[in-house]
């Protein structure tokens, strides 16, 4: 599999390989995988390498998908970065996403980080999400998917702020 992940010329094998090295071999599989997700030539082997070390209890998962975020050439591959950061839950989630965003050149790649946020258990998808609407450094695109995210939720948190928001200049 470790051969397979490296070497194959098919980037199908490679990220079949990375996925069951992850799942069959734990953190020597995950040790093996990270090289690749970050330097395989090809950004959909170093994207779905994200999502196999996301769906690994690797002890480097999070610093790792947080690394790839911030540093992958390919927009695309950060942005999934990201999304797979917020599947694993991951304490630090939020505030590598919210210092991501302020860095980030690609204007989809951060709204793509917002949408991770979305993804978080709700009460911290709530919170996290507010704070991005009430940061008037981000842009108005930025707040306005917040909102959006904020909108689709069902937390008493989410409804309560928009509702504020909604209310604040009504006479």
């Amino acid at each position: 599999l470790a051969a397979i992940a490296r070497k194959d010329g098919s980037p199908k094998n490679r990220k079949d390989a990375m996925f069951w090295l992850t799942q069959a071999r734990g953190n020597e599989g995950a040790e093996i995988v990270a090289p690749v997700m970050f330097d395989d030539a090809d950004p959909k082997v170093r994207e779905h390498g994200a999502f196999a070390i996301s769906q690994s209890k690797w002890p480097q998962a999070t610093s790792s998908l947080i690394r790839l975020g911030n540093i992958d050439r390919d927009p695309h591959v950060r942005s999934q970065a990201w999304f797979w950061l917020a599947q694993t839950k991951s304490a630090e989630t939020e505030n590598a996403i919210r210092a991501a965003m302020q860095k980030e050149p690609e204007r989809r790649v951060r709204e793509q980080a917002v949408f991770a946020l979305s993804q978080l258990p709700e009460d911290r998808a709530a919170r996290a999400l507010i704070a991005i609407a009430e940061d008037k450094a981000l842009s108005r695109e930025e707040r306005k998917k917040a909102i959006f995210w904020l909108g689709q939720m069902k937390s008493d948190s989410a409804v309560l702020y928009l509702d504020k928001v909604l209310t604040a200049n009504v006479k």
